[in-house]
């Protein structure tokens, strides 16, 4: 089975991340030509076959899409809640972090 993708809605990085849920069950080769990426599925041995691969792996598509702005948008404040977090175990003593008593 062949789906095609539009590379002008989506980016490699987002088919292949798209791809990685489909793994266990299919071989997927990735083509690209133009402004498409043309993912060739072949059903593994032993694996079910579902029934609607074109439409779960669109919806996958749109999914990761938009998991991937989103981590994208909030990376600024993961990375402000980690720094506050890492700098509270870096003003701590060594023997109070070993005790497991964070002193505040």
């Amino acid at each position: 089975m062949q789906i095609v993708a539009d590379s002008k809605i989506y980016d490699l990085e987002t088919v292949k991340e798209a791809c990685f849920w489909f793994t266990s069950d299919y071989l997927i080769d990735i083509q690209t030509s133009g402004d498409k990426f043309t993912l060739s599925f072949s059903l593994k041995e032993g694996a079910h076959d579902t029934k609607d691969v074109a439409g779960e792996f669109n919806n996958a598509l749109i999914e990761t899409s938009i998991r991937r702005r989103l981590r994208k948008e909030t990376e600024p404040i993961r990375n402000t809640i980690l720094a506050c977090t890492l700098s509270h175990f870096i003003n701590t003593p060594a023997a109070a972090l070993k005790d497991g008593n964070i002193a505040e």
